[in-house]
């Protein structure tokens, strides 16, 4: 069973240090994913960090262009709107940090998921795997 790889473990830091202070980190059982919401004016601050940690992207109007696993985690959350992104730490390697950036349709919200994925084995982690991850999110 593969771990979570520095690189990966450190941008999940980078991503919670960055962003701590601005959002609640929370577990969303339905995606496995850490979750945070935040005030939609807050978009271009959540941006920064995200674009900080992760080297690829896709919205509506790229993801058609995706590598598998990018296209699968897409249908995963419903398919992706204009002004939703997928993002990814490298997504030639095998185990990429993978975000989802998710303005709400209120226009007021928006959420951003980190999930713990690991290619070939999506939703089969080890519990270590889901604590160290749990653990860098300060999620209990």
């Amino acid at each position: 069973m593969k771990t979570p790889s520095g690189d990966l473990v450190k941008a999940w830091r980078n991503i919670y240090i960055s962003s701590k202070e601005m959002a609640l980190w929370k577990w969303d059982n339905t995606f496995q994913a850490a979750l945070c919401e935040f005030p939609a004016f807050s978009s271009n601050e959540f941006l920064t960090i995200l674009v900080d940690n992760f080297t690829c992207c896709w919205d509506g109007n790229s993801i058609a262009a995706a590598p598998k696993d990018i296209l699968q985690l897409a249908d995963r959350l419903g398919g992706l709107q204009a002004d939703q992104l997928i993002l990814c730490s490298d997504a030639g390697h095998d185990t990429p940090a993978l975000g989802a950036f998710w303005p709400w349709q209120n226009s007021e919200t928006v959420s951003i998921r980190i999930f713990l994925h690991m290619q070939g084995s999506t939703d089969h982690n080890t519990d270590n795997d889901h604590t160290i991850f749990r653990n860098l999110f300060n999620i209990n």
